[in-house]
């Protein structure tokens, strides 16, 4: 049985629910070069609607998913996210085409600064 200290955890804990991390697609990651106001080293993970076992009301766990939606991928890409954002959606949408099953493995695009701009390469 999934335990948790974490108390806005609890009411997924209390009806046996627990994270299911293979279900989770990896899509993507960005970095930003040290030295700048505002860094990152974020890895971009998609999830099928249909995996998210129960919806507690009033919602989950609060903090950086506290306004979590589901959207379609053409509906997220007009939403007000950053650029990088975009492009993981862009990669996304191009991975589905190939596979609709996002099946694990394989090259997955990685984003750096390079010269002030983005380059991407596969890893």
């Amino acid at each position: 049985m999934f335990q948790t200290a974490v108390a806005a955890w609890q009411d997924f804990a209390s009806r046996g629910v627990k994270p299911a991390l293979d279900r989770l697609r990896f899509v993507g990651r960005a970095i930003t070069l040290p030295g700048r106001l505002r860094r990152f080293d974020t890895r971009f993970l998609a999830a099928f609607r249909q995996d998210v076992a129960v919806e507690l009301p009033g919602g989950g766990p609060r903090g950086e998913l506290e306004e979590l939606v589901w959207l379609p991928i053409d509906k997220a890409k007009r939403a007000d996210v950053p650029a990088i954002t975009l492009t993981m959606l862009d990669e996304l949408q191009r991975r589905l085409a190939d596979d609709p099953e996002l099946k694990p493995g394989g090259p997955a695009p990685v984003y750096r600064m390079h010269r002030n701009r983005f380059a991407r390469h596969l890893a």
